[in-house]
């Protein structure tokens, strides 16, 4: 993320941090230097949520993980997501509607986008909109749990399973 933003070069553009610094980061910044940055720190969910509204763009650029819930919730700001392949970012969102999704590791790619959108305001307007979209058409943390016993519930069946749920949780 640091060499992308570095590379990318973005005029008036800064790099907002939000969460608890990991032991390595000071050596990172050391090691890849980055002017326009910001630590926010840890903060509560509704200060997240305002960090998101305000950002032009969330990044995540993951080697490992699974499914990154943080894109959905920035994605219900209305602030599209540029996420690695390894963050679960295909489940979520398309890659070039909603935000773009990268090979990990590939800074080259990541400071293309970051830029695309940074020069592009109509661009980077249209993904905020579809992102706000997605978002609703997710049908919030209810109907995601309703949709996951649901798949839980099939696969087990599959396998033989005489499972049975009486009543999904709203």
């Amino acid at each position: 993320m640091l060499q992308a933003f570095a590379r990318a070069a973005l005029l008036n553009a800064r790099l907002v941090i939000v969460g608890h610094a990991e032991p390595e980061t000071e050596i990172l910044l050391k090691r890849f230097p980055v002017a326009d940055i910001d630590f926010v720190g840890p903060v509560s969910h509704d200060e997240v949520a305002r960090q998101m509204s305000r950002a032009s763009v969330l990044v995540l650029p993951s080697i490992q993980e699974g499914l990154a819930v943080v894109q959905a919730e920035a994605l219900a700001c209305e602030c599209p997501v540029i996420s690695s392949t390894h963050a679960g970012g295909a489940d979520l969102f398309e890659d070039g509607e909603e935000g773009f999704i990268v090979p990990v590791g590939d800074i080259d790619a990541l400071a293309d986008r970051m830029t695309r959108l940074h020069d592009d305001p109509a661009l980077l307007e249209a993904m905020a909109e579809k992102a706000g979209r997605r978002a609703r058409q997710m049908g919030g943390w209810n109907n995601y749990g309703d949709t996951v016993c649901q798949l839980f519930l099939r696969l087990a069946r599959t396998k033989g399973h005489n499972v049975r749920l009486s009543h999904l949780v709203s």
